[in-house]
């Protein structure tokens, strides 16, 4: 299995009522993640179909960033905590579990986390 992300293109932006979205495609172009800070808690990770037919809550908490893994089966994405680094979670698309996946926190840089491009 290939659990490593991929640079993918992204979109981040700040509505007028100051909600924080971003949204990332898969690699073949089906699916569509996506963060809205419109829940009382903080932000949701939403997949949605391409053909907009389909949508699933992935996590409802606060996630600073998430991408889909190179093999297409697996999201990876950061949680926001305020205190310490966050972990970077796994979610198996099949099967719908949540797991850690552990790495040194040095890994877990700007650069290995959107890419060698640093996209």
């Amino acid at each position: 299995m290939d659990f490593a992300p991929t640079a993918l293109p992204h979109k981040q932006a700040v509505t007028n009522d100051g909600s924080v979205i971003f949204d990332v495609w898969s690699l073949d172009g089906k699916f569509l993640l996506n963060r809205r800070n419109t829940e009382p808690r903080g932000s949701s990770l939403w997949m949605a179909s391409a053909k907009g037919d389909n949508r699933r809550l992935i996590v409802r908490r606060p996630v600073a960033d998430a991408m889909f893994t190179r093999d297409g089966r697996h999201i990876l994405y950061l949680p926001t905590f305020q205190c310490c680094s966050p972990p970077i979670m796994r979610v198996d698309l099949n099967a719908g579990e949540r797991r850690v996946y552990s790495l040194h926190a040095h890994i877990r840089s700007k650069p290995w986390w959107r890419g060698a491009s640093g996209n």
